[in-house]
């Protein structure tokens, strides 16, 4: 993508909201199935804390991988210049 192109602003916002939406949603899945278990089990919200706590490195790491996944889609590889000195 060219550095110049207008699209390139969109694009990046693109990356920001599908991180920021998938964050969100990884979230509200680990406080559901920690509220689950509270109730499965009867305890006082202890499993929904530890639910969502332990998301939080989940998400960073999967918001990284989907990130640099979505940048290297957006960024071209560098195309070998081809030698004309024959």
């Amino acid at each position: 993508m060219e550095p110049n192109n207008p699209n390139r602003m969109y694009a990046a916002l693109g990356i920001a909201g599908q991180a920021g939406c998938l964050t969100v949603i990884l979230a509200v899945a680990a406080l559901l199935f920690g509220l689950w278990l509270d109730q499965l089990l009867g305890t006082r919200r202890i499993f929904a804390l530890i639910c969502v706590a332990g998301s939080v490195p989940i998400a960073l790491f999967v918001t990284l991988r989907v990130t640099q996944r979505l940048i290297a889609r957006m960024i071209p590889p560098d195309k070998p210049k081809k030698d004309n000195s024959t």
